[in-house]
């Protein structure tokens, strides 16, 4: 049940995500092992953090993703990764809508960009500059939901929670390039 309200909570009520074999005939060999047997760890962590009902936790998900990937607490990279959010190519999950059969289905990839893209220029705008934005994502956000100590992000809803929930969105696309980044 709380995976069916993740979905509807991430992409909307009554849609359905098109796999990329949903137009092919035939059966399709897709050689996971092979392409991604190296960032089987980094996947699963993205993979639980996809599962998540809560920003908190899906946050926290996503960025132990960032700390995988980059061996350290991801502050270096994100403040370099962050201006690359524009040109990456993060590939397509489309999605379609089951009382809009007419309509083509969206990419969501695309529509978290943008989101994540209003978000990024909104810290920009309050921070001034990418190393004090990762400073927040990682202070913040990620230790003040880890641990049990001095500022800690509370699970209330509140604006701070929310704000953790637009800033998910943009750890969860930097988590995706971090991924794509170390496939190579």
């Amino acid at each position: 049940m709380i995976l069916g309200l993740v979905h509807e909570q991430r992409y909307g009520p009554f849609t359905y995500v098109l796999f990329r074999t949903y137009q092919e005939t035939e059966e399709t060999d897709l050689p996971y092992t092979k392409m991604y047997g190296s960032l089987e760890k980094e996947i699963s962590l993205y993979a639980s953090a996809l599962r998540q009902g809560d920003f908190l936790s899906e946050y926290l998900g996503y960025y132990r993703v960032l700390e995988s990937v980059t061996e350290n607490n991801g502050k270096k990279w994100l403040a370099s990764a962050l201006p690359r959010l524009r040109q990456h190519a993060f590939g397509k999950v489309l999605v379609g809508h089951s009382r809009d059969y007419e309509s083509p289905p969206r990419n969501a990839l695309g529509v978290f960009r943008r989101r994540a893209l209003l978000r990024y220029r909104s810290l920009l705008k309050r921070f001034g500059n990418d190393d004090a934005i990762a400073r927040y994502l990682y202070n913040v956000n990620r230790c003040g939901i880890a641990h049990g100590k001095d500022s800690i992000v509370k699970g209330h809803v509140t604006p701070m929670y929310f704000e953790v929930g637009r800033d998910a969105l943009l750890v969860k696309l930097l988590a995706k390039m971090a991924i794509q980044e170390k496939m190579g």
